[in-house]
């Protein structure tokens, strides 16, 4: 009795995990399901578009599988009602015409697909035992076919693989019932039929295997014995293989950029050199991989317990394995991934909230939303579904040759995207950022450009604009004037479906700027502006001299400079001065104005007639400093003199001018300058021994004013 009851608690201890298990599993699907299908209302309507009960060709037939070539024709193989035998493969044009018939191609392998479409829109059926048909896009027989291979196709859903690029046709086939061995022949054919290599497994075969083109074109297949194989597609040598892989019987996907199994509730990746990993798994749950393209898998995820099987979804994973989505409300039919086509999914499943209808239902292929949806029983009780890349899908029933249209649906409407510049004199900032303008007025005018919105699948046509809160224009282009201050604009734009976007947003700082300092005597009294610098040197009698002076009270400035004897040269400088600290970082335009005048004097002596070994020289500037040193110095010279062949006096008198000065300065807040303004002058004389000369430069100016200008 003990042992019982024990056995009894361990029982439901396992079943009440079990269900904790299945619950957790069910709110992580939750997270990743899109919204609720209950309230989409299919609006696609079918059309009969081919009916060929009234074609003597088409008497007793009913199509199969069908496919869409790249002109947009439908390609379908047909086949007689009840055991009469006939089986041929029919073109129909976009018109709803019957475009060829081909010749007969006899029963249809044992296998999951049939058709397959080459380059050049070249069809190819597969039919029983291991032959291959195949047919150009007028119907003509392809010279060289049919193929018959060793053993036959089996079970696999893709026993036969095309390479798109030149055609080569490569097969598996195998021994699937027998008393002794099973072998298994990887065969590669080229487009004319001939065969281009093969590799075979003397008894390693298992019927419910295909392959796939992949990583690199090579050729990716599973041995019994072996484990995932990979094959060169140039000459089927054995390039690696992982000898533990496994996976269910057409549970293997894949394709340029990546190669998939799954095996219970395991699905693995494989690589070009074999190499594997588990990239996703779940608890009391199988996975079984039916589809891949543009990086994306498609599963059916199966419950552990058949009593749950109405649990049975369609998921999509990403190719490293994260949950992309589930569809919660789709319970999946049959084969239910029918094709991918610019991202849309088509499905045959059943809406499980409407009475459990059979429908077609397009999905979002990247995020497993519900585009549209159309019950298929008043069609066809059992459906093929083919997709043109234009989104055309047809209906055909199974049954009969009647054939149905889905016009292309509109894709849904892309949301459109706002996006703006703000714009003041030389600076722009756009949305996500900030626009920040210096004035000193308390009004700035911005101009606002909406030209960086945008809509992928339309146009944009409405805008509306706030500022602080508040509507501002509907226009696409406005300029606004703001005050000063922190300002938030933001913008919604509207396109041609009446879609409506996510805001954009943005600031505007006006910050008042510093207003012009205009200075005029008096001037600050400090030591620095009026400083004087002799050199001497050279001959006998040689002397110099700089006398300076300067009255901040007035704005007078004195120059007196003087140099004389064989080589001799001196300097002078003498001007009034500015403090000034910034209040903003920036830059900051200096400008001076001062009415200068007084005279050069050049003179040389000894000698009446002075020949060019004698010279004398006057340079004489207005100029401005800052200290500290801010950028450059700055000068606006007025006098420069030269003696030439005569020792006669020059005397150049400078009437009284007015000069200006200015040069830009960066700051920062808070910094602290002393600007000086003022005249400075440069003498010098060079002679031969003796040879005496002499010059001088005496002037007086007066700084009108000093300007200090934010700019």
């Amino acid at each position: 009795m003990k042992k019982k009851l024990l056995s009894f608690v361990l029982l439901a201890t396992f079943f009440a995990l079990s269900f904790a298990t299945y619950v957790a599993a069910q709110e992580k699907y939750q997270s990743v399901t899109p919204n609720s299908l209950s309230s989409i209302q299919g609006t696609l309507m079918p059309t009969l578009f081919f009916d060929g009960s009234s074609d003597s060709q088409l008497t007793n037939i009913h199509f199969n599988e069908s496919l869409v070539d790249s002109q947009g024709r439908l390609i379908l193989h047909g086949s007689c009602l009840g055991f009469a035998s006939c089986s041929n493969l029919y073109s129909i044009s976009t018109n709803g015409t019957l475009n060829w018939t081909s010749s007969d191609v006899g029963r249809a392998a044992f296998s999951d697909k049939h058709l397959l479409l080459g380059p050049d829109d070249r069809a190819y059926f597969l039919a029983d035992g291991a032959t291959i048909f195949a047919f150009n896009a007028l119907g003509n027989p392809v010279s060289g076919f049919p193929v018959t291979l060793p053993y036959v196709f089996g079970t696999s859903y893709n026993p036969v693989v095309i390479d798109q690029t030149d055609g080569t046709i490569f097969a598996r086939t195998g021994v699937t019932y027998s008393f002794s061995a099973f072998p298994v022949a990887i065969t590669a054919l080229n487009a004319d039929g001939s065969q281009k290599w093969r590799t075979d497994y003397p008894n390693e075969n298992e019927g419910g295997r295909g392959i796939l083109q992949s990583i690199n074109g090579n050729i990716y297949t599973f041995i019994r014995g072996v484990g995932l194989t990979v094959l060169d597609k140039n000459n089927g040598n054995e390039i690696c293989t992982t000898p533990n892989a496994t996976g269910y019987y057409g549970s293997f996907v894949g394709g340029a950029d990546g190669v998939f199994s799954s095996f219970q509730n395991v699905v693995s990746s494989y690589g070009s050199n074999c190499a594997s990993g588990t990239i996703f798994q779940q608890q009391d749950r199988d996975t079984e991989l039916r589809h891949y393209q543009n990086g994306v898998i498609y599963a059916i995820d199966y419950p552990l317990y058949s009593s749950e099987a109405n649990q049975t979804r369609l998921l999509a994973l990403s190719k490293e394995g994260s949950l992309l989505w589930r569809a919660t409300d789709v319970f999946p039919v049959g084969a239910p991934v029918r094709a991918v086509k610019n991202n849309v999914l088509y499905m045959i499943g059943q809406h499980v909230t409407d009475g459990n209808k059979q429908k077609l239902f397009l999905l979002d292929a990247l995020t497993g939303a519900v585009l549209n949806s159309v019950e298929t029983s008043p069609f066809c009780l059992a459906c093929s579904v083919a997709a043109a890349n234009d989104g055309t899908v047809y209906l055909n029933d199974l049954s009969s040759t009647k054939i149905y249209k889905i016009a292309p649906s509109q894709p849904p409407n892309q949301t459109p995207t706002a996006g703006f510049t703000m714009t003041s004199g030389s600076q722009s900032a756009t949305e996500g950022q900030t626009l920040k303008v210096t004035a000193p007025t308390s009004l700035v005018f911005v101009n606002f450009s909406a030209a960086r919105s945008s809509d992928s699948d339309g146009t944009v046509n409405g805008w509306e604009w706030k500022i602080d809160g508040n509507n501002v224009s509907t226009a696409s282009n406005f300029t606004y004037g703001l005050n000063h201050g922190n300002h938030t604009v933001s913008l919604v734009v509207t396109d041609n479906e009446g879609s409506i976007s996510q805001e954009a947003s943005g600031q505007v700082v006006i910050v008042a700027a510093p207003a012009t300092i205009i200075r005029t005597p008096p001037y600050d009294s400090f030591n620095g502006c009026n400083n004087t610098n002799e050199i001497t040197g050279g001959g006998k009698f040689s002397h110099a001299s700089s006398i300076v002076s300067s009255d901040p009270t007035r704005g007078k400035v004195d120059l007196n400079v003087q140099a004389a004897g064989i080589v001799a040269t001196a300097f002078g400088q003498t001007g009034v001065g500015v403090n000034y600290e910034s209040d903003f970082s920036g830059q900051v335009k200096i400008k001076a104005f001062i009415s200068v005048e007084g005279f050069d004097l050049l003179t040389g002596t000894s000698i009446r007639k002075l020949p060019l070994n004698g010279t004398a020289f006057v340079e004489s500037d207005v100029f401005i400093t800052a200290n500290p040193p801010v950028d450059a110095k700055s000068k606006s010279r007025f006098r420069a003199a030269l003696l030439g062949d005569s020792g006669n006096l020059l005397n150049n008198i400078k009437p009284a001018q007015l000069y200006s000065v200015e040069h830009i300065a960066n700051v920062t807040a808070g910094q602290r300058l002393r600007i000086c303004a003022g005249i400075q002058s440069n003498v010098g004389v060079a002679g031969f021994p003796g040879l005496f000369v002499s010059s001088k430069a005496l002037y007086k100016g007066f700084i009108t004013r000093i300007e200090i200008i934010p700019e």
